[in-house]
């Protein structure tokens, strides 16, 4: 994907108008994410096999190289299936948010 000032622009707008009471719950939203556009790579004996988001815990951990990566749009590569719209709104949205592990994870 070809990053143009726009792009990102429009992207940092949308994510930092975030409302976090609704932020992307990990285990509902992200890990699915995760599970079909990185473990292609990110897995033990994959490509990228020392650096795994499979729990909450680890891509927890990861959470501001993760973000980088996808902010950046430098994630997935370009061998691997993008991310949609719609998903790296969602990861962005969980990163901005708290990286919440459930959807409940911030109501009182």
């Amino acid at each position: 994907m070809v990053l143009t000032r726009a792009y990102l622009v429009r992207t940092r707008r949308s994510v930092l108008d975030t409302d976090c009471t609704t932020a992307a719950p990990f285990y509902e939203d992200v890990a699915p994410i995760i599970e079909r556009r990185c473990t292609v790579c990110h897995h033990p004996g994959g490509l990228e096999g020392t650096l795994r988001f499979g729990t909450y815990e680890d891509a927890f951990l990861l959470r501001q190289k993760m973000l980088f990566q996808v902010y950046s749009c430098r994630m997935p590569p370009s061998c691997a299936p993008d991310l949609t719209s719609d998903e790296r709104q969602i990861m962005l949205k969980w990163f901005v948010c708290g990286a919440p592990a459930t959807a409940d994870a911030g109501s009182d």
